[in-house]
């Protein structure tokens, strides 16, 4: 039984009737008040810094997120999650999925389960961006919402759930806690001065920050991080590095191709006729534009072919097809139910595919844990002395193919005796159930011998069917001969 302190409830309600209950309700708490925008002179970060990402820049956004301020990692991740083919589809793949899981709310306090129904009505399909927003975190380390309320049918509920870009957090690593950059206040230029002025720790009192209440901030970790600073939680720097390295590879290829793909051309002019050669100059030129020589008699033209160079491009595709693979393992551990490649089997398919599953899992998780967050605070906001509050889970079942299975060991239960309850049921196979009333058999017994002769008479009556049905197949195919033969 969930049993609040009485020093909990004074604190919390004591906020709540000063700030968001009684005779007003606070802009502070029915509009956002934290601005996402991105602060002045970003333009040749966006087309100079990150499109020519060079290692050392690289290395100091990563530490500086480490210290406390990871604008530019963040701001560098979204970028390259925005041009990355690879990243993009992972991205969306693992938000696809959960979007396809069933949940259920349960609990023993009856008022408590229907408020947590009442909350995912209102909430509709901001729900659904809630939580593909929520599993951001095991990618970043951290997910941040701001909430906007509104007093609804009698209750506090969200009006808006905003997912604030993580850009814009700042970590305090001596008093542990999280804040908002106020870029109404900062440019990137003085940021850029401010960072590069503490060599060791930063100071982050140095930095505007916007002042927001606890109660409109909920915070989604990621499952798997163990760092105080979340920045470092996640697979975002492994990602960073894998799509610096690959960026690399792509630009090498494509200068490869553009200086190796057509063959190497060997010209000839007179030496005595200075025009032939510019001549000659511009006839390569126009080759390239439109695959076309115009050259003056006189002067020769060969094309030098080179058998290797396929193999050196190949290289390249390698090299990029590798980064790929370990792009597709760290968003959901295995790479075959993505892309098979030229080796694979059913069989380690299928392990693979549960490998994938302990990732979705994982996201399902984190779902839980964010929605379960955010209505114990609206419970606690809610309600003066509630019950035990009610629990938010995925049903477990994804697949027709679990469900198959999970239908077969209900059979195999039924066999030794043990039969599942109606809410188990409905529970695995997220189905209302009815029961279906099954029309009794006649005991031997109570058949007399009218029945027994009624019985006969049909089974006679099938006979003659069948005999009739018969001859005149039969019938059809003697006809069918005879005009064969003809």
């Amino acid at each position: 039984m969930y049993k609040p302190s009485g020093n909990i409830f004074k604190n919390i309600f004591s906020i709540v009737k000063n700030e968001i209950s009684g005779k007003l309700r606070p802009k502070e708490f029915s509009a956002s008040g934290i601005s996402t925008h991105d602060p002045n002179y970003m333009y040749d970060i966006y087309t100079r810094e990150f499109s020519g990402m060079k290692s050392q820049n690289l290395l100091n956004y990563i530490d500086w997120a480490r210290r406390g301020i990871p604008f530019y990692f963040f701001k560098y991740f979204d970028t390259i999650s925005k041009r990355d083919t690879r990243i993009r589809t992972m991205q969306r793949k693992l938000k696809a999925a959960i979007l396809m899981e069933q949940f259920t709310v349960t609990g023993e306090w009856a008022e408590g389960v229907k408020f947590a129904e009442l909350l995912i009505e209102h909430l509709g399909v901001a729900l659904s961006k809630f939580f593909t927003s929520a599993i951001e975190a095991n990618e970043t380390g951290i997910k941040r919402f701001e909430i906007n309320y509104e007093l609804k049918n009698g209750y506090w509920l969200p009006s808006e759930i905003r997912a604030i870009p993580n850009f814009l957090y700042l970590y305090d690593e001596n008093t542990r806690k999280y804040s908002f950059l106020n870029v109404d206040l900062f440019d990137q230029v003085k940021l850029r001065s401010n960072l590069t002025a503490f060599p060791d720790r930063i100071d982050i009192s140095k930095f505007p920050q916007v002042e927001v209440h606890p109660l409109k901030i909920l915070d989604v970790h990621a499952i798997d991080g163990d760092h105080d600073n979340a920045f470092m939680n996640g697979i975002a720097i492994a990602l960073s590095f894998a799509n610096y390295c690959k960026n690399y590879n792509v630009k090498d290829m494509n200068i490869f191709l553009e200086r190796w793909a057509s063959p190497t051309t060997k010209m000839k002019y007179d030496p005595l006729n200075a025009q032939s050669k510019d001549e000659l100059v511009k006839a390569a030129d126009g080759a390239k534009t439109h695959g076309t020589y115009i050259y003056p008699d006189g002067t020769e033209i060969d094309l030098l072919n080179d058998s290797q160079k396929g193999q050196a491009g190949n290289l390249y595709l390698s090299a990029i097809s590798y980064w790929n693979s370990e792009i597709t393992i760290l968003y959901s551990g295995e790479e075959e139910t993505t892309q098979m490649g030229e080796k694979g089997s059913l069989a380690a398919l299928k392990v693979k595919e549960k490998i994938s599953e302990l990732i979705l899992q994982m996201n399902l998780k984190t779902c839980e844990n964010a929605f379960s967050s955010l209505l114990h605070r609206l419970i606690v906001i809610n309600f003066s002395s509630p019950g035990k509050l009610p629990h938010f889970n995925y049903i477990k079942i994804s697949t027709l193919e679990d469900k198959k299975l999970q239908s077969e060991i209900n059979k195999n239960l039924k066999d030794i005796g043990v039969l599942p309850t109606h809410e188990a049921l409905e529970e695995q196979f997220g189905v209302d159930l009815e029961d279906v009333e099954t029309p009794e058999q006649p005991n031997e017994e109570d058949i007399d011998d009218n029945d027994e002769e009624k019985i006969d008479g049909n089974e006679d009556e099938e006979a003659e069917e069948n005999t009739y049905e018969s001859n005149y197949l039969e019938k059809i195919f003697f006809e069918a001969g005879k005009e064969a033969a003809k």
